[in-house]
């Protein structure tokens, strides 16, 4: 009787033991899901305020590249009247 005891107590003590490495691994899972989760979110995050600077940054770049246009053709039109004129558009440009 006694090695029957002991047979379903060390049996039942690995079963035990089998059941708490099985839980640990899965609460690992969970926690790394929720932690890819969380860094999936502020990725996203990130993104979003990329692609909104870069936007700003084409607009910016259109504003330039008129304004550019702008002192130049004021360059043009003043090179005959008033040369130090023209200098600072081209300057400015």
């Amino acid at each position: 009787m006694k090695v029957i005891r002991r047979l379903t107590t060390r049996i039942s003590s690995s079963f035990d033991w089998i059941v708490r490495q099985v839980e640990n691994h899965e609460a690992l899972i969970n926690c790394s899901i929720q932690e890819v989760a969380h860094y999936a979110a502020q990725a996203k995050v990130q993104l979003k305020r990329v692609e909104k600077d870069g936007q700003q940054l084409k607009s910016r770049i259109r504003e330039l590249k008129e304004s550019a246009v702008t002192w130049q053709e004021r360059a043009k039109e003043s090179k005959e009247k008033d040369k130090e004129k023209a200098i600072e558009c081209l300057k400015k440009k």
